[in-house]
């Protein structure tokens, strides 16, 4: 028996990335009290003025599966699954609903435990948001909220936690989406050499800016094989707070599908990096086939 020498992937990045602060980030805090205040590096968040993306593709199929493997500095720290289907409307209109699930291995889970299920609703061809929810335990903690998205930019959130239930609206927002539509989003967007994006994210009480630009094209390796992508830098940046900002990398197939191939972003702890370990498309995928409760473990 081994660990796999592979790593966890995106799903989880976005959840990490746009979370509250952890217990890292708190000793850092404590640990500096006696040292200058923070300030901040940015006065603004500069707001996303792009014009009005006319046309996207939509490259994935129906009963997509994207299984990906989680790393912290190398080190297997988790796996996370995507899994999309499109279904119709009474009035005949089409709508994707997305499945995620993102899990820590019980190696990390000693030090910190994350268990996440997502489900998220958008409409074509505008990507919409229709509804979105997510059940997480973070350590022992665990959080049930259902995101409300107003097309004037403003946020309702259902929640549930410790027995108790909370109703919140947050506005603030102009053209907000959640972080799984930005994903599916940018898989279908024109990404020509040197083309940016700037999108605005809202996740778990912050609203952020998302952009980004497409560097060049590159030869990768995964789990799952060698691959020709498309290679992007970005930048999140919360605009309550600009100083708080998450560089962001993506790597995605250079082909039809448009598949993330791995991400990358910069955590307090350490790189974390989530690789494609493997993809299942059509009538092949069966529920029972996604395993994510088991340790990273497997037979020599």
């Amino acid at each position: 028996m081994k660990f796999l020498k592979c790593i966890l992937i995106l799903a989880l990045i976005p959840s990490l990335a746009l979370t509250g602060e952890g217990p890292v980030i708190k000793l850092q805090k404590r640990l500096s009290k006696d040292k200058s205040p923070n300030r901040e590096i940015n006065s603004r968040v500069k707001k996303c003025t792009q014009d009005k993306i006319k046309k996207i593709k939509i490259p994935y199929s129906d009963n997509e599966l994207l299984y990906y493997i989680v790393a912290l500095k190398d080190i297997p720290i988790g796996k996370v699954y995507l899994k999309i289907i499109r279904e119709t409307k009474e009035d005949g209109s089409a709508y994707f609903t997305v499945f995620s699930k993102a899990k820590t291995n019980s190696f990390f889970t000693k030090i910190y435990k994350v268990n996440a299920f997502f489900t998220d609703r958008f409409s074509l061809p505008d990507f919409s948001n229709i509804s979105f929810y997510e059940d997480v335990t973070e350590k022992e903690i665990r959080r049930k909220t259902t995101y409300q998205f107003s097309k004037d930019g403003s946020v309702i959130t259902y929640t549930e936690k410790d027995n108790s239930k909370e109703t919140k609206k947050y506005t603030g927002g102009e053209q907000t989406m959640d972080f799984m539509t930005l994903i599916y989003m940018i898989r279908g967007l024109p990404l020509e050499k040197g083309r940016s994006y700037c999108f605005e994210v809202f996740y778990h009480k912050y609203y952020w800016n998302v952009s980004g630009s497409v560097r060049g094209k590159e030869r990768i390796q995964t789990p799952a094989g060698f691959f020709n992508s498309i290679y992007i830098e970005g930048i999140a940046q919360r605009k309550d707070k600009p100083s708080v900002t998450k560089k962001l990398k993506l790597w995605i197939s250079d082909d039809e599908k448009r598949v993330i191939l791995k991400g990358e972003t910069m955590m307090n702890m350490g790189e974390v990096t989530g690789y494609l370990a493997y993809m299942k498309s059509g009538k092949q995928v069966k529920d029972e086939e996604i395993i994510i409760d088991e340790d990273e473990n497997e037979q020599e």
